[in-house]
Parts: structure tokens; C-alpha cells; sequence
């Protein structure tokens, strides 16, 4: 009589038994589908290979996260072969163990393009000299020369723009831009003006203490932050002339003489560093002497018929033949550049408006929440569809390519409308 109960006993522990190792067996399972279920939202280096350029920068969006419920935004480069790819891959292949991918064809890496140019301009690189044509890519080296008919545009790897005006020499220093695994990128552009004028139109700001903006000439430095400015260099009457006149920010001007002379030159003024010019063949001390003993003069005010001035003098199109959509280009460029002074813009009269929809200025941003949910309280890019954008206002009035925002910035933008302001660590 005692058997049966036992051995009812036992095959009800056997069947607990057997109901805990089945539910721990799809417990193992479904943890394991949700770990194949979950896809990293860290986006993937980005960088172009060994021996190529970086043109620019594509972004793209996908689904991340535990069951594919998040978006990310990531970035991919523009890349396209270096000019002499045997050489680089030479250098490559003697390059020291550890050494940085991209120092290893920094000597070949593109600096700056040429987006226009119309007259007579060359190009002298050591001891070649050939004629300056639309797409050609410069490197720090280079010297650009305009003969009287001669007009050059071109864009710097940080999209800002300069001039080259008639009667000019330009050379490249450096135009670099360091990337860092955090931060701003640090920039670099030092332009020396040996003789003429040249318009600057940059991008960004230059703000951090380690990026710098400048153009020199034999007597003076204008270095800026984020501005649009020319810079001439006159060496006639037997004087060494450095003037700045600035559109909109604000450059400074300094000697480079050991007295070191400052003039900040706001917007709409125009100011000069003049030294009495040392003789033919003097010595390196003389020339200090010289650069000692120069001086500033005041700020003087822009006319509006200065600013109308220093636009044709931008005009690579106007009297030297230029291709009737290269004149369009400039041309439209100018136009923007009056729209700017105009104190009555045709969204809702914001002052010094320059480019539309939102309205904003010169180097300013816009962050706006694109295919957001009407009624949130907050830009939800972490929903499908729905991105934070940023987008610089340049100089043509145009608003740049837009930089879609990581999910983590979404904070920069509102829920229900644009933001405009200084763009801060934009680049």
C-alpha cells in the first residue's frame, strides 16, 4: 500500500523536474534572441583609406538598439584616389610602424579647389607654371598670380571662400584641417598676400586658441575669427600699405614690426599698417628697423559705395569673359551680399538677414527638427524619421549641406521650430 504513493511522488517530482529544465531551456533561447536582437548604435570609424582625399562628408541613418527601436546618424566620407597613387603607396610602404594613416600622405592631401576663374591667372608650383581652370585642386606651395585682366575663386577645405583680384599674387602656406577623436577639428589657413588684394569669406568660427585664420603681407598680419574681409598690399610711393577692410565681424590688424602695432577693424570700417619701405637688398635687421617705425592709422567708415566696390572687385565674371553661369554664380553671390545691408528683410524684417527660411546672417546656424510629431514637447530623433539638422548660412546666401545630429544632440534643436544663432564648435 506504501509502493503506489511513492512512486506517485516521484513521477510528479520527474514532471517538475522536466517543466524546469524546458522553461530554463526557452529562457536561454529567448535571451539569446534578444541579444542577436540588439544592434550596436555606436557609429563605425569614419575615414577615408590610405592615398586617398576626403572631398567631404555623406551622412546616413539606420535602425539600432534591443529589437531595432532606435535610430542612429552616422557620417561617411567622400573619398576619391590621391593624384600619384605610386608614390604615396612608396610612401606607405617605408612609413614608420604606428605612424598616423592620414600623416602619411599629408603632403599630398588637397587644400583648396578652384571654383572660378576667368582673365589671365596662373598657377606657379616650384618651377612649373601653367594656367589656372575650374576644378583644379591647390596645395599649400602654391602661388596663384592674376595678371590685370585676371579674377580667381577659391574654396578652402573648410568651405570658406577667397578672391584673388586683378594684379595679385596669393601663395598657400598651409590650409590643413586636423580631425580629433573629440572636439572641433583644429584649422588651420595661412595665406600670404605677396602683392594685390584678396577677399576672404570664411566659414566658422576660429575662437578655441588653436585654430587660426590668416593672411600676411611683408609688414602685417590680419588674422580673424569668422568674418568677410579683403586685404590689400600696395608697395608704391616707396611705402609698404597693409589695409583691411571688413564687411561684417571683425579682423585685427597688427604690425609685424617688434612695437607690434593692434587695430581691431570692425564691421563696415577700414583701417592700414604703413612702413616707410626698406632699400632694395636690406638686410633682415633693416627690414625690422623699418617694420619697427610703422604705423596705424585710424578706423575710417565703408561707404555703401565701398561695399559696392569691393563686390565687383569679387566679380570673376565682369569684364574678362566669364561663362554666363559662372556670372549668375557671382553675380547671385552679390546680390546676397546687398541683401545683408538691407535692414528689411522679406522674412519679417530681421536686420542683416542673409539667408531664408529661417532668415539668418553671415557664419550663423540653424538647428531645426525635421519629421518631428506635431505637438511633442521635444525633437524625438530617436523615433524613425524624425532628425535634428544643422546648417551654416554662407556667404552666397545659400544655406550649406545639412549635418544630421546623433540622437544625444537632439536637445540642440526645438521641438516646433528653427534655432537660429552662432553656430559655436560648428566644425
Amino acid at each position: 500500500m506504501l509502493i503506489k504513493p511513492i512512486f506517485i511522488f516521484n513521477r510528479t517530482a520527474g514532471l517538475a523536474l522536466q517543466l524546469v529544465m524546458t522553461v530554463f531551456a526557452a529562457l536561454v533561447v529567448l535571451e539569446t534572441a534578444r541579444a542577436e536582437d540588439v544592434v550596436s548604435c555606436a557609429c563605425p570609424e569614419s575615414r577615408c583609406a590610405p592615398c586617398e582625399d576626403e572631398l567631404g562628408v555623406d551622412f546616413y541613418t539606420e535602425k539600432c538598439g534591443p529589437g531595432l527601436t532606435k535610430v542612429k546618424s552616422c557620417k561617411r566620407p567622400q573619398c576619391e584616389p590621391v593624384a600619384d597613387q605610386k608614390l604615396c603607396l612608396s610612401k606607405l610602404s617605408t612609413a614608420q610602424p604606428g605612424r598616423a594613416v592620414a600623416s602619411a600622405s599629408n603632403d599630398t592631401a588637397k587644400s583648396a579647389e578652384v571654383v572660378l576663374s576667368v582673365g589671365h591667372a596662373h598657377l606657379q608650383r616650384g618651377d612649373k607654371k601653367e594656367d589656372l581652370v575650374k576644378g583644379m585642386h591647390l596645395f599649400a606651395g602654391d602661388r596663384i598670380v592674376t595678371k590685370e585682366d585676371g579674377r580667381v575663386r577659391i574654396r578652402l577645405p573648410e568651405l570658406s571662400e577667397i578672391f584673388v583680384s586683378p594684379s595679385s599674387e596669393l601663395l598657400i602656406a598651409e590650409a590643413l584641417i586636423e580631425k580629433r577623436a573629440t572636439g572641433p577639428s583644429k584649422r588651420t589657413i595661412l595665406l600670404d598676400l605677396q602683392r594685390g588684394r584678396v577677399r576672404s569669406r570664411v566659414q566658422g568660427r576660429y575662437e578655441d586658441g588653436e585654430s587660426k585664420f590668416e593672411v600676411k603681407t611683408r609688414a602685417a598680419v590680419a588674422g580673424v575669427r569668422g568674418t568677410d574681409f579683403t586685404v590689400t598690399f600696395d608697395e608704391s610711393e616707396g611705402k609698404w600699405k597693409t589695409e583691411v577692410r571688413t564687411v561684417t565681424g571683425e579682423v585685427s590688424l597688427d604690425g609685424r614690426g617688434e612695437t607690434k602695432p593692434h587695430l581691431p577693424v570692425t564691421a563696415e570700417k577700414y583701417g592700414a599698417f604703413i612702413v616707410q619701405a626698406p632699400p632694395a637688398g636690406a638686410s633682415s635687421f633693416e627690414v625690422e628697423a623699418a617694420l619697427s617705425r610703422g604705423f596705424m592709422t585710424p578706423l575710417f567708415n565703408l561707404s555703401d559705395r565701398d561695399i559696392e566696390e569691393l563686390d565687383r572687385s569679387t566679380d570673376v565674371s565682369s569684364k574678362a569673359g566669364g561663362s554666363s553661369s559662372a556670372r549668375a554664380d557671382v553675380l547671385g553671390s552679390n546680390v546676397a551680399m546687398s541683401d545683408r545691408r538691407d535692414p528689411a528683410s522679406a522674412s519679417g524684417g530681421v536686420s542683416s538677414s542673409l539667408c531664408q527660411a529661417p532668415s539668418a546672417a553671415f557664419n550663423q546656424c540653424s538647428w531645426t527638427c525635421e519629421g518631428n510629431k506635431k505637438g511633442s514637447a521635444s525633437c524625438r530623433s530617436d523615433l524613425p524619421g524624425v532628425r535634428c539638422v544643422r546648417r551654416l548660412c554662407r556667404a552666397n546666401g545659400q544655406w550649406a549641406e545639412p549635418t544630421v545630429l546623433p540622437s544625444k544632440q537632439a536637445g540642440e534643436c526645438e521641438a516646433a521650430k528653427p534655432i537660429v544663432g552662432d553656430c559655436g564648435g560648428y566644425f
